[in-house]
């Protein structure tokens, strides 16, 4: 925020972190042209994904994006989590039980798809991005696999 006043775009500019996977983000802000929804999703248990779409998509003027990435299938992190023994909590959509409590869904294209369908919105690009990572000074890599996705709230009849 600090770099956006120093550039002259704070007037421009608003960001703000949705408190609650279904609280609203302040009201004085939206409607909002875009939504950034990055390695969240896939964290929230159940169906809340679905729920916290939903309410990004509330907050979005007609014609408004929701720009996700999130951890694909196959992701390098979903594999170990299938060799570690991870608790799967649901096979349709790939979700498990981590170590410590925490939370983890991994997502094909047909499932992202069918989040944007159940919150109202048009696919604009929906793919798998796979990179590898490296760590040099350690002579690792890792091959890691997200979904990139982007999704338009239809403008409607009035608008």
């Amino acid at each position: 925020a600090w770099r956006c006043a120093e550039q002259g775009l704070s007037e421009r500019l608003t960001s703000e972190i949705q408190p609650g996977k279904t609280t609203p983000c302040s009201p004085e802000h939206g409607p909002f042209d875009h939504v950034m929804i990055l390695c969240t999703l896939s964290a929230i248990p159940g169906e809340d994904d679905a729920a916290l779409l939903a309410s990004a998509t509330a907050a979005l003027r007609p014609g408004g994006l929701v720009l996700i990435r999130d951890h694909g299938m196959y992701d390098m992190r979903h594999l170990k989590d299938v060799r570690r023994g991870a608790v799967l909590l649901d096979r349709e959509r790939p979700a498990y039980l981590r170590p410590g409590g925490m939370h983890r869904r991994y997502y094909s294209l047909q499932d992202m798809a069918a989040l944007a369908g159940g919150a109202g919105l048009e696919v604009v690009e929906n793919r798998y991005l796979c990179i590898r990572q490296r760590n040099e000074k350690k002579g690792l890599e890792w091959d890691r696999v997200y979904v990139h996705s982007v999704f338009r709230r239809p403008f409607d009849s009035g608008d």
